[in-house]
């Protein structure tokens, strides 16, 4: 899953510091070959700052170390780096490189010693900015281990991260970084070539309600009725609900305002995208898990459709899944099972966890054990932007076993609740959805990243909620 140059590229000797050398090692992993496409061996001998040398060519990049001197207090809250965060401007070192603004903001600074971020001598180039610490610290998701704090769903909140200060989640930090870091190693090695990135929009939709009336007795119908009427004002809203209602249940699936799937796919295949839908197939918690049996006919008919028009299927993990590997492997196996007696082969399978719960580093273990290849849940509820500090997916690490992972991670940047539902963002865009899907929209483009955006079948049931969509994809596939 990750890019790469051709065979011709140019090998980087990268020498690393002691300790920590399976996180230093993911972390150069993720950066110079994930991120920026480029070969890596690793020399075995130990260093005093991560070293990268280019095998036949003069010249070295030494790039400084900060984060792990936290040896003491590894995953420990006097690790995590507190704000105010200092910010520099590459400009000033001569460094034309793409950021998201001129002040690059610092999360490991160092001691008043270090009077430049960019020093050169000779045919060496000292960085001291912690590109490698940094984008562990993030794409591990460190700080929910040293500093542990749940929400009332039993997730890491925004509200404790590094991310909620100087607008952090607006920013790919650890994408900058490593355009940072390439623009260095440029000045150093001016013929070095690098993988060619292209901006991609990924449409995904957890099917929470395929269908508001198929799997609902009158009773419910009725209350709902009630409140369309006191709660919504709406005057026609009970009697339009009413003959849905009496619709469905007599066989007719289409006259359901939840059954949107072919809409969605149009809406795709008009911009040129693929969607992926995420199916819940067993029932952990059946009081939030939805009403539906993957089997039935129906759910079974928009599967079919799916896979038949070109898009994916993959797998909403249920509620109390999210610390329970033989829970998911069994969820993933009846999709497989499901999908084989459709006709339906993929090479890989992807996976988003119901009500975003979550546990680091539990979550990404149970994943990886069941055989999930890429999971697509990292973000806020209650923000948009860049939860692990990057566009692209990459592999997991779990902090407890100090392992990469064969699970893949893939950001998901926004989500129809957080823009419909008035969560608290303060993400410095105003108060416009569209204009906070342009910018990040921007922002993932200048790096070449991976854009998804989660919309449910069910939030299409009103002329806003659709007219809001049909927008995002204007907007995402303009780029």
């Amino acid at each position: 899953m990750s890019a790469g140059l051709s065979p011709s590229s140019p090998e980087l000797i990268v020498r690393l510091p002691g300790g920590f050398r399976e996180e230093r090692r993911y972390a150069a992993e993720v950066v110079l070959e994930v991120l920026l496409g480029l070969t890596v061996i690793f020399d075995e001998e130990v260093a005093e700052a991560t070293t990268i040398r280019i095998r036949g060519l003069e010249g070295e990049v030494c790039v400084a170390d900060r984060f792990f001197a936290h040896e003491r207090d590894w995953l420990r809250s006097a690790s995590i780096p507190q704000p105010p965060y200092p910010e520099w401007d590459p400009s000033e070192a001569g460094l034309d490189t793409r950021l998201v603004t001129d002040g690059l903001p610092i999360l490991f600074r160092f001691d008043d010693s270090v009077k430049t971020l960019v020093q050169r001598s000779g045919p060496r180039t000292d960085l001291n900015l912690d590109v490698f610490g940094t984008a562990f610290f993030l794409l591990t998701g460190y700080e929910e281990l040293a500093d542990p704090a749940v929400d009332r769903l039993d997730r890491y909140p925004y509200s404790a991260s590094v991310l909620r200060h100087q607008k952090l989640i607006e920013r790919p930090l650890v994408d900058e970084y490593a355009e940072l870091l390439f623009t260095v190693m440029r000045q150093t090695w001016p013929s070095l070539p690098r993988a060619t990135r292209t901006y991609t929009v990924v449409p995904s939709h957890d099917v929470d309600v395929p269908f508001t009336h198929a799997f609902t007795a009158l009773p419910r119908m009725l209350l709902s009725c009630g409140a369309d009427w006191v709660r919504r004002r709406d005057l026609t809203g009970p009697f339009r609900r009413a003959r849905s209602w009496w619709l469905t249940k007599r066989g007719d699936p289409s006259a359901d305002p939840a059954n949107t799937f072919d809409l969605l796919m149009d809406l795709s295949e008009e911009a040129g995208l693929r969607s992926e839908f995420n199916f819940i197939v067993d029932h952990s918690s059946p009081a939030m898990d939805g009403n539906y049996d993957i089997r039935h006919p129906w759910i079974l008919e928009i599967i079919r459709r799916v896979h038949q028009r070109g898009h994916r299927v993959g797998l909403h993990c249920s509620y109390n899944s999210f610390e329970d590997s033989q829970q998911i492997a069994r969820e993933i196996e009846i999709l497989k099972r499901v999908s084989e007696e459709l006709g339906i082969d993929q090479e890989t399978w992807h996976s988003r966890q119901h009500w975003l719960r979550w546990h680091n580093p539990n979550t990404l273990q149970a994943l990886a054990d069941a055989g999930i290849d890429l999971d697509c849940t990292m973000t806020f509820e209650t923000h948009c932007g860049f939860r692990r500090g990057t566009s692209h997916r990459f592999p997991a690490f779990n902090l407890l076993t100090r392992e990469k992972l064969s699970l893949w991670q893939q950001p998901l940047l926004v989500m129809d609740a957080t823009l419909l539902d008035g969560y608290a963002m303060d993400l410095g865009f105003g108060d416009e959805p569209r204009e906070i899907i342009d910018s990040l929209a921007k922002r993932v483009r200048l790096f070449g990243g991976e854009f998804t955006i989660l919309w449910h079948n069910s939030r299409l049931t009103t002329s806003a909620e659709l007219e809001l969509y049909r927008d995002a994809i204007d907007i995402l596939s303009a780029y």
